[in-house]
């Protein structure tokens, strides 16, 4: 399962939640970070480091991306071809 979260507001009660839930059914998550192009270079990396330091349990892959500048969708698809092998 992709969750999507927008780097700025970080993940959220739902989408722990969420998250939680799909561990506990042994289910993969790809958390797919959106609408990096919003940020500094540094405040980007800054958030990313501390979504991918976040005890998230099921979570397989963290993938940043922006659909503005398609800065990491090539990776987004990578990763899912790699899940669903």
């Amino acid at each position: 399962v992709v969750v999507i979260v927008d780097v700025r507001r970080g993940i959220q009660d739902d989408d722990r939640a969420l998250i939680q839930y799909l561990a506990a059914q042994r289910i993969p998550v790809l958390l797919a970070v959106t609408k990096i192009d919003k940020l500094a270079r540094g405040e980007r990396r800054r958030e990313i480091d501390r979504l991918a330091l976040s005890p998230l349990p099921g979570v397989t892959a963290l993938v940043a991306l922006s659909s503005v500048s398609g800065e990491g969708i090539a990776e987004l698809w990578r990763e899912l071809d790699r899940l669903a092998g």
